[in-house]
């Protein structure tokens, strides 16, 4: 009854070229680029210091009142420096001569607008400091508009100060942006001054998953996805047209096992390729390289399962496909998937096309491992995995019935 899966199973291990890209190419390929090439991947590279430009491009005293106090609260922060400008033109042409890594601009009303310079890190960084200060502007403004409102009278009594409190925040406006960063709408006087008494005490506490990572662990999923999409499907398409061109496929044919049995089988033999390729390179890694994947084992179980399922479900649809191939796949299949790969970011995540590489399968599969090893979020992985097993329940399906009726031994 599994004579061919055994079949397909003995020829596999006999052939040394399989094993070496299964067994010891994934493993080697991880180790390289997870420690050599780690040293020269540095789009987040860490910023030292940045050098910092500002100006207040209004007369608006209350507007010029807050930003200093902003900025005042940088003073200590040894890795920033501020210098203001006092003209827009001149602090352009510093950000021009490099003089300068960004300029950070207030306006009336308040509003802060950012002048970015070279460096995308440093500009991602200032980005995400002066968002987080104008969001922390826009909410002690309606604190404050709520905390001075007089009480509302309801009915006959007198409404509870937390209802008026509420019914302030329910009508406040929200925060207005403009540039890169925005804020709320202007407020009589300096909400920050609310901060003076709790500025020496921190509110920030460190949250962290109890595991530290390397760099061993984003390339190693990467590269699991990036194998079973190169290795995996080609091999499955393949699997056919081997058996037409060494005549097995005729005497399996000839003999009296059925059609679909033949075809299950020969999708089945890829179930021990793709446990392999996922399992050598996890365990491999983890032993050897310093990877740590998921918080904890039952985590690893479903990111182990569903990263199968998604090479097994790669393996079902391109052996239906390889039905109609009359030539080797490889060249045809080959330069698909180093496309498809490199629009959704695998080789390198600045790429990004909006709108196209969201939708790319190696993007949605990567995307939900990382989320279930960084954050333990379950459910894009449970997501991923329901849909590999339909992709593989209905490419069996479609699969048998085409191989059944189909003249395949050409």
């Amino acid at each position: 009854m599994f004579s061919i899966f055994i079949e397909q199973q003995m020829e596999l291990w006999r052939n040394k070229g399989s094993l070496f890209f299964i067994v010891l190419f994934p493993t080697l390929l991880v180790f390289i680029l997870g420690t050599m090439l780690s040293n020269l991947d540095n789009p987040d590279e860490t910023v030292v210091h940045f050098q910092l430009g500002y100006v207040i491009d209004t007369n608006d005293p209350a507007v010029t009142t807050t930003a200093e106090a902003i900025i005042n609260q940088f003073v200590d922060v040894e890795q920033i420096s501020f210098t203001r400008g006092n003209d827009l033109g001149a602090a352009r042409q510093q950000l021009a001569a490099e003089e300068l890594g960004a300029v950070v601009v207030f306006r009336s009303p308040f509003a802060v607008e950012i002048l970015e310079g070279r460096s995308i890190a440093q500009n991602r960084a200032v980005r995400a400091i002066f968002e987080g200060v104008t969001r922390l502007y826009g909410t002690l403004t309606v604190v404050q508009a709520a905390a001075s409102a007089p009480p509302a009278a309801a009915g006959a009594g007198t409404a509870a100060p937390g209802a008026a409190a509420a019914a302030s925040l329910s009508t406040a406006e929200p925060p207005a942006a403009t540039g890169a960063a925005g804020t709320a709408a202007p407020a009589a006087t300096n909400p920050l001054e609310a901060l003076a008494g709790a500025a020496a005490a921190s509110r920030v506490e460190e949250q962290t998953y109890g595991v530290s990572r390397t760099m061993i662990d984003y390339y190693a999923i990467t590269m699991i996805v990036m194998m079973f999409l190169m290795g995996s499907a080609t091999s499955a398409a393949s699997q056919i047209y081997q058996s037409r061109k060494d005549g097995t496929l005729r005497r399996l044919l000839a003999s009296p096992i059925s059609r679909v049995s033949i075809y299950l089988q020969t999708l089945a033999a890829n179930i021990p390729v793709n446990i392999l390729q996922v399992g050598i390179v996890m365990l491999a890694s983890t032993l050897f390289l310093g990877a740590h994947y998921a918080a904890t084992w039952q985590l690893n179980v479903l990111l182990f399962t569903t990263l199968f399922a998604a090479g097994f479900a790669t393996s079902a649809i391109f052996l239906a496909l390889g039905i109609f191939i009359r030539f080797s796949p490889w060249p045809l299949f080959m330069p698909v998937m180093w496309v498809l790969l490199f629009l959704s970011g695998s080789f390198s995540k600045e790429i990004y096309v909006p709108g196209l590489t969201e939708l790319m399968p190696p993007r949605i599969i990567q995307n939900a491992a990382f989320e279930l090893t960084l954050f333990g979020h379950t459910q894009p992985a449970l997501n991923v995995l329901l849909v590999s097993l339909g992709l593989i329940t209905l490419s069996a399906v479609v699969g048998s019935a085409l191989f059944r009726r189909k003249e395949v031994a050409w």
